[in-house]
């Protein structure tokens, strides 16, 4: 398992991300920003991070809107925190659509907005009342 060869458990990762594997994109960042399988490196992990993203992993576009939020790994920004938060909520994020809808009930880096907030809760709701799918 991961735990006895943290090496190995890496190299697989590695292949399943270059063959196109958002999920596999996700790991090495969480391999990167923790040590996991080596030293930390949050140069590295910042970079998975934004290829996960891209590649449509919603874990990652929440974190990574998370890290502009605030300014953890990468420059703070709102308006691309904001930008990642919609893309994850849309994407099937339930955290991410939760955070949404608590930054425009607060202003917390938008305008505040009632209609947002309650459609962000309800895409929330929507998603967290969906069953899990393997």
């Amino acid at each position: 398992g991961y735990a006895v060869n943290p090496g190995r458990a890496r190299a697989m990762m590695q292949a399943a991300a270059d063959a196109g594997s958002a999920d596999a994109m996700f790991e090495l960042y969480v391999y990167d920003a923790t040590g996991f399988t080596g030293d930390a490196d949050l140069e590295s992990a910042t970079r998975h991070l934004h290829q996960a993203a891209k590649l449509g992993s919603a874990r990652a576009m929440t974190n990574l809107a998370g890290a502009y939020a605030t300014g953890r790994g990468i420059g703070r920004d709102e308006v691309k925190a904001v930008t990642w938060y919609r893309r994850a909520a849309e994407a099937g994020s339930v955290r991410a659509a939760t955070t949404l809808a608590h930054m425009y009930g607060t202003g917390q880096g938008v305008d505040v907005s009632h209609a947002k907030d309650a459609r962000y809760a309800q895409r929330a709701h929507e998603l967290a009342s969906q069953p899990l799918t393997v």
